[in-house]
């Protein structure tokens, strides 16, 4: 009971306000059609809302980017998200309700260090080696987790914990990660909730805005013919008004799909082996250009 108090204290807290800055969502799905990995980038802009948690768009560098990590080629957003050619994906979102995280004796990592040694991953199993002498840390309050997966089935939610990580393997041929910590719905803080709060549903707390069982649902129900652009309408369906960036990785074609700011009207393809981007949907003009650094404001420029 004593540590579920402080919880719902801080989760009333968080649904009591007004978090536009919450709501990045990703996933991994393995369907019959192969692996596809995908991620909404939610942000606000400064008109967009008073504060934010994650900082706001117009001060990021906001570049998607195709380039090399000595052998390894990544196709990047900034520090968000990354997908290699070894078929490792990983992305990182903000996670609430934030706790205090207890003194550990291993050696802290934070999240962005934690993303660019991922990148040198063969597989997404290499964070349970990476992390055995490490703890994921944040100054202050705990207030991210990260998605890692690839293309051999294996997805896996990592998350600090007040006294050590949290990783957390998928299940059902998919994994879904939105904004609260997942390892809260583990059987062992579950149970104790639901014998504190017998009227109270878990879930329904964390994924107050329906998220995450919205993107589930549907994936679930596609897995049989689950492709990008079945993937693209899960984003949509996952999406926010501050939603930024859609991106979805045919990892099978090794081509990446994007939509920006929530027009699914119009959509980008990536080739990752020919290292370009093109139009592929709802453009009056055709075009193909070498993607290195390209700014999202810029792209959005395309007709």
């Amino acid at each position: 009971m004593q540590r579920l108090v402080p919880f719902v204290v801080a989760l009333a807290l968080v649904l009591g306000g007004t978090h536009l800055a919450l709501a990045c969502s990703s996933f991994a799905v393995y369907g019959k059609n192969g692996p596809f990995f995908g991620m909404n980038v939610d942000m606000p802009t400064r008109a967009e809302a008073a504060e934010s948690a994650v900082g706001f768009f117009e001060h990021q560098h906001n570049r998607l980017a195709l380039n090399r990590r000595s052998d390894v080629a990544v196709f990047r957003y900034d520090y968000i998200f990354f997908y290699t050619d070894r078929g490792v994906f990983g992305c990182t979102q903000y996670a609430q309700p934030t706790f205090t995280m207890n003194p550990s004796d291993k050696k802290p990592v934070d999240w962005s260090h934690a993303q660019v040694s991922a990148i040198d991953f063969e597989r997404a199993a290499d964070v349970v080696v990476f992390l055995e002498e490490r703890r994921l840390w944040a100054d202050g309050e705990a207030d991210f987790h990260w998605l890692l997966a690839d293309t051999q089935g294996n997805a896996f939610i990592i998350e600090p914990g007040a006294d050590d990580n949290h990783i957390l393997p998928g299940e059902g041929g998919f994994t879904v990660m939105t904004n609260f910590f997942h390892h809260y719905l583990e059987d062992g803080f579950a149970q104790k909730f639901a014998e504190n709060y017998p009227g109270a549903d878990l879930l329904d707390l964390l994924d107050h805005d329906g998220r995450y069982r919205r993107g589930a649902a549907l994936i679930r129900s596609s897995l049989d013919h689950f492709d990008h652009l079945k993937g693209l309408e899960v984003l949509k369906a996952m999406s926010s008004p501050i939603t930024k960036v859609s991106v979805v990785i045919d990892a099978g074609e090794q081509k990446a799909y994007l939509a920006l700011f929530r027009d699914f009207s119009r959509i980008w393809e990536v080739d990752l082996e020919a290292g370009t981007i093109a139009t592929y949907m709802g453009f009056a003009q055709e075009r193909c250009e070498e993607l290195r650094n390209y700014t999202v404001p810029r792209l959005a420029m395309w007709e």
